[in-house]
């Protein structure tokens, strides 16, 4: 019973759960006991600084290396899986 809502600015949190304004500018109630926000991107290349001199053939791929859309990530796991 998770319910994903994107393009909201959220206003307030509060006790019963979140207001925010949607794109066309209406204010919004959800209601729930839990809020999740993903805010922002970082990208995570930790395990490929500690293999890249331990391991033969290394990639940096995806949001590990710079955070981007799916697609993006999806090649260069194609491109690494090809030339292996």
């Amino acid at each position: 019973n998770v319910e994903i809502r994107t393009g909201l600015k959220v206003i307030a949190i509060t006790d019963s759960g979140v207001t925010a304004v949607d794109s066309n500018g209406k204010q919004v109630e959800l209601a729930g006991d839990k809020v999740v926000l993903a805010l922002g991107l970082t990208a995570q290349a930790g395990l490929y600084d500690e293999l890249r001199d331990k391991v033969r053939e290394t990639y940096l791929i995806g949001d590990a290396a710079s955070p981007r859309r799916l697609e993006q990530a999806i090649r260069e796991g194609y491109r690494a899986g090809a030339a292996l």
